[in-house]
């Protein structure tokens, strides 16, 4: 079950977990697949490509954010911060539809990166995100850290196991959650709707 926290941050959610579903398939290609340009396999015989594409493809950028999201470790203040921001966030958005109405019309990220750029650049965010003593990119982090520490928890709940190879902060987080929840619930509970 993916966590929303509100209406006006569906959109967002929903553009970060097409992100991560994005870049975890990217990586899962990096992996499967040598470096090798195409062009290079052909000339040394390694592979064989009757019509190779005239399109040069260029890799996108590494993903900063979702490089930083493997070692995120939540803590009960940047839950507090990015409450403090969500709720502001729900409550400007309430009284300005038109800001989320703006913000959808805009090509969706594909990053994290793009992704804390995108909330970043509204000015309303900006402001809100300075009175609440956070930022975007914290914002983002937090936000995407907690699904997954949620998602984690309810597999959990539900007695099936986590991967083994689940990141050291991921593990982490998920206990975070299992030690904090009351003050999670807390936290969500005036959130959801």
């Amino acid at each position: 079950m993916l966590i929303v926290p509100a209406r006006a941050c569906r959109a967002t959610a929903l553009a970060v977990g097409c992100a991560l579903i994005a870049v975890a398939c990217a990586r899962d290609k990096q992996k499967s697949s040598p470096d090798v340009p195409v062009a290079a396999a052909a000339a040394s015989g390694a592979a064989s490509v009757p019509n190779p594409s005239p399109i040069d493809l260029v890799p996108l950028p590494p993903d900063i954010a979702a490089g930083e999201l493997k070692d995120y470790r939540l803590s009960l203040d940047r839950l507090q911060r990015w409450g403090r921001a969500q709720k502001a966030m729900n409550a400007l958005t309430t009284q300005h539809p038109e800001i989320v109405n703006s913000m959808t019309q805009q090509a969706r990220p594909t990053t994290l990166d793009q992704e804390i750029t995108m909330i970043g650049s509204e000015p309303h965010f900006r402001a809100l995100f300075k009175d609440t003593g956070t930022n975007a990119h914290d914002y983002v982090i937090t936000m995407v850290a907690l699904q997954q520490a949620m998602q984690g928890f309810q597999r959990v709940a539900a007695g099936t196991p986590l991967p083994a190879d689940l990141p050291p902060a991921l593990a982490a987080n998920i206990t975070f959650v299992q030690q904090n929840l009351p003050a999670i619930q807390k936290l969500l509970g005036p959130m959801r709707r």
